[in-house]
């Protein structure tokens, strides 16, 4: 299943206790440090929080932003946009974000830029809370067009019914 067409319908759950406003926000950003901050292409993005995914989105797209603004780059697309509108968007949602800014000044970042929220009801149903920062759940989106159909497919759902 890892040709080129895996990642379309791959779903990146990610822990955002900590980040849910700024997600809701179509935003979501962690250190450029590679290690266990590194991240597949997907095309689907789950929002966890509370032993659940309430959003799911679309990925428009990863770019890496250094230290103080002082460069920035996609690390991969999923969208047909050109990389300078990108990277002007990324700069956009950091400024008018206090805290990012601030984030930016100390360390390097990934920001995802996320897009067409839905909301579901995908729900880790074993004891304790999510391992690791992310999970992924490969081939969960075979079908689905948009994160309007992949959270109609996983509403109410476990986890364990697509592990």
């Amino acid at each position: 299943m890892k040709d080129q067409f895996y990642w379309e319908s791959l779903l990146d759950v990610v822990n955002c206790s900590r980040s849910m406003n700024r997600v809701s926000k179509g935003i979501y950003a962690c250190p450029d440090t590679g290690g266990a901050y590194t991240h597949r292409r997907a095309k689907y993005f789950g929002a966890y929080e509370d032993k659940a995914v309430s959003w799911l989105f679309e990925i428009k797209a990863v770019l890496f932003v250094r230290q103080d603004m002082s460069d920035s780059g996609v690390k991969w697309k999923n969208v047909d946009l050109g990389d300078e509108v990108l990277k002007e968007e990324v700069a956009d949602k950091i400024r008018r974000d206090s805290h990012l800014s601030a984030e930016i000044k100390i360390q390097d970042l990934q920001v995802f830029l996320l897009d067409k929220p839905a909301r579901t009801n995908f729900y880790k149903s074993t004891k304790g809370g999510m391992l690791g920062s992310k999970q992924y759940f490969p081939g969960i989106a075979e079908g689905c067009r948009s994160s309007s159909e992949l959270a109609e497919r996983l509403r109410n759902k476990r986890w364990s019914d697509f592990s």
